[in-house]
């Protein structure tokens, strides 16, 4: 009967090996996710959000990756003390990774995946076409008025000048 017994206690052994195997495993998975969703983040940020719903969208994927951030470092620090202390991860810290999970699920398909993320890139490439536009059209009208007051003043010029020839000229033959 002992060596059922051993048995029966190396079986729970194992398992419970395995069951810590799988959790950090899932941790491991969750700090992964927490990466690429942080990659993701790094490129909305270099879009004009604002464009969409009055800065609204934009409020809520800075507010979104705050909960992210924050919820990572709680689980971080959870993880650090169940690392040191030898003790089995609470059910706790699971639910706090499978939410951070989530959020950055949500994050990724309702935000960076989203259609009006791709509106917004193409308002702000119209803006941009607008300026580049516009910058060129006040530089030909400035460049214009630049040779017309180049030729006026050259005109005048010419004219001072011929009539100052002119009257040395004649005081001259006098």
């Amino acid at each position: 009967m002992s060596g059922l017994k051993h048995n029966t206690q190396l079986q729970e052994k194992t398992i419970s090996k395995v069951e810590g195997h799988l959790q950090r495993a899932f941790l491991d998975a969750v700090k992964v996710f927490v990466m690429e969703t942080q990659k993701n983040y790094t490129k909305l940020k270099e879009v004009n959000l604002s464009y969409i719903d009055n800065g609204e969208f934009q409020q809520q994927v800075i507010q979104l990756w705050e909960k992210i951030q924050k919820d990572s470092i709680e689980l971080r620090n959870w993880s650090f003390h169940a690392a040191e202390s030898d003790e089995f991860p609470s059910d706790d810290l699971f639910e706090l990774a499978g939410s951070i999970f989530a959020n950055c699920n949500h994050f990724n398909k309702n935000y960076f995946g989203s259609k009006k993320v791709e509106w917004a890139k193409q308002k702000e490439t119209e803006n941009i076409k607008k300026a580049v536009e516009t910058a060129i059209q006040k530089e030909s009208e400035n460049t214009k008025k630049a040779f017309w007051i180049g030729v006026s003043t050259s005109v005048i010029g010419g004219l001072v000048l011929w009539g100052i020839f002119k009257l040395i000229e004649n005081l001259c033959t006098k």
